[in-house]
């Protein structure tokens, strides 16, 4: 709730400036301004979406067992668009399902951000940026 709370503050702080005009007027395109700061409060927001507690469970499960379908394949990789995704990230916007040797990451970053959710296999404890339950991580770049 408070990195909710921070972001939305910063989105209203950086249009109150810019049209204020601020620090920038005249030496940066407001436009160009607001689509950084905007940019980046959806980042937040994707990411807050991502780790709530109660989908974290199912999402865990669901990776895994799509795993064990394809036999822990190193280099398997399903793109968003595929019919072979399963049922439980199909209404996601994700960029596909990528198997490691030790984990099947659920990719949903851009071109400038690495962001993954990764179920490791049973019994492997894993690591991350923030760990959302037993070997389920969050992993930023």
């Amino acid at each position: 709730m408070a990195k909710r709370r921070i972001a939305r503050i910063a989105v209203i702080a950086a249009i109150v400036l810019a049209i204020t005009g601020g620090v920038w007027r005249g030496r940066v395109p407001i436009g160009a301004v607001l689509f950084g700061f905007y940019g980046a409060y959806l980042d937040v927001q994707k990411e807050l979406s991502f780790t709530r507690k109660s989908q974290r469970a199912t999402m865990a499960q669901c990776l895994r067992e799509f795993a064990e379908q394809h036999h822990w394949l190193e280099g398997t990789q399903i793109n968003k668009g595929d019919p072979g995704l399963p049922p439980c990230v199909r209404g996601l916007e994700i960029n596909g399902i990528y198997i490691e040797h030790d984990y099947v990451a659920l990719s949903f970053g851009n071109a400038f951000r690495l962001m993954e959710l990764r179920a490791f296999r049973p019994g492997i404890t894993g690591y991350g940026t923030k760990k959302l339950a037993d070997g389920f991580w969050y992993y930023a770049d």
